[in-house]
């Protein structure tokens, strides 16, 4: 099985190129192969400070020095489980969302839906003051619940039992 070479030579022949490029000075490999981030604008109002703050001698301590790990610290197998587990359930609930019918966006449609239903089913759907009249029998009801403000006088009513919704004037508000 023969190799191509081509891929060889011209690697080699880059290598080459740089090489010259370096030594007949068109580049100068130290600038270009260094990390330094370039020089400071002189025009920069800041620029003598940049200049002082990189050149500050920091003093760093060995590296036989350097503390260990702690010992406390949860190991990586135990984050890369959790996380395995978080991912799982995301993916079940985005299938069990997907798996959800569509809103109700259509309200009207939906309560005219719902009142043919009941319809179809004998009962009657709340009328429109049905609101109201809730309102007036939870009214009552508090009336005849609150203790009268003078304890020496008689009730208000001698019957402090409250009223059965039928036996009340005001109808009551239908059980769901």
């Amino acid at each position: 099985m023969a190799i191509s070479r081509t891929p060889a030579r011209a690697i080699a022949r880059a290598c080459a190129l740089l090489l010259l490029a370096g030594v007949a000075g068109c580049a100068d490999l130290r600038n270009v192969m260094s990390l330094d981030p370039g020089g400071v604008d002189p025009a920069s109002p800041v620029a003598a400070r940049t200049v002082a703050a990189s050149r500050t001698d920091a003093k760093y301590i060995p590296f036989q020095q350097a503390p260990l790990l702690p010992k406390d610290l949860r190991p990586a197998s135990d984050f890369k489980a959790q996380v395995s587990d978080m991912v799982g359930r995301r993916r079940t609930l985005e299938r069990q969302t997907a798996s959800l019918p569509a809103g109700q966006t259509d309200t009207e449609a939906f309560a005219r839906t719902n009142s043919e239903k009941l319809l179809k089913l004998g009962l009657k759907p709340p009328a429109a003051d049905q609101s109201d009249q809730t309102d007036a029998y939870v009214a009552k009801l508090r009336a005849l619940a609150a203790p009268p403000r003078d304890n020496d006088a008689p009730p208000a009513s001698t019957s402090r039992a409250i009223p059965t919704p039928a036996a009340a004037p005001v109808s009551a508000p239908p059980t769901q």
